[in-house]
């Protein structure tokens, strides 16, 4: 228990809900659970992904909704965690803008995790505007950045006007290692078909069904 209470804490504010799959995102938090820390993952949970797992007993999942009542209640469970949280990780723009809220108020340092590029070119609209607004403040106040590559980080540092002694970390956004292909089990999670058996796609009307009823057949064997 003592370790426990003593145990550094943190919290990634993700809500994107393919988190594990993303190595800017699945790296940092393996590291520091390896390292001892208490993770806590604010995220979205969705039908269409499984949840994220990092098979740590230190890892917590924290389910979150993006809308008014869900920031309301993440910048409170962010502020009165206990212990307090050592560090706060999150992404623009939604998390970043209300995590710093958060953290101005609790004072906890907040990183950004700069994964998706929104640029002020392409705010259009006036709401767009505004939280690009949002989001340059809330970067400008945060310790220092996580990027995926060295364009992307001299783009965000000039596009949120962040500085020269603004530090930019880069995680390449794939696992270490060399590269190799993967095998895809998209369509049987998706559609509940065991893994061994093969999935036929058929790009074409309804009209083929009548030509093809033998499918159905073979997909429920």
């Amino acid at each position: 228990m003592a370790a426990s209470m003593n145990r550094r804490r943190a919290a990634f504010i993700i809500p994107h809900p393919y988190v594990d799959a993303l190595a800017c995102f699945r790296e940092p938090i393996k590291r520091l659970a390896d390292e001892g820390w208490q993770v806590d993952l604010f995220t979205t949970l969705s039908p269409r992904h499984p949840a994220p797992a990092f098979n740590r007993e230190n890892v917590r999942l924290v389910p979150i909704t993006v809308t008014k009542i869900g920031a309301a209640r993440l910048v409170g469970q962010l502020m009165w965690n206990r212990p307090k949280y050592d560090w706060l990780f999150a992404v623009p723009q939604w998390s970043l803008h209300y995590s710093n809220m958060a953290a101005s108020l609790a004072n906890i340092p907040v990183v950004c995790i700069s994964d998706e590029l929104k640029a002020e070119a392409e705010a259009t609209s006036g709401d767009l505007k505004r939280w690009k607004l949002k989001e340059r403040r809330a970067h400008q106040k945060c310790a220092f950045t996580i990027a995926l590559s060295g364009p992307r980080s001299a783009f965000i540092r000039d596009e949120d006007r962040l500085g020269p002694d603004h530090a930019i970390l880069t995680v390449p956004n794939s696992a270490p290692g060399p590269a190799r292909r993967l095998p895809s089990h998209y369509y049987q999670d998706v559609l509940g078909i065991p893994c061994s058996k093969r999935v036929l796609l058929h790009a074409g009307c309804w009209w083929c069904k009548l030509q093809f009823a033998e499918i159905d057949h073979v997909a429920r064997d």
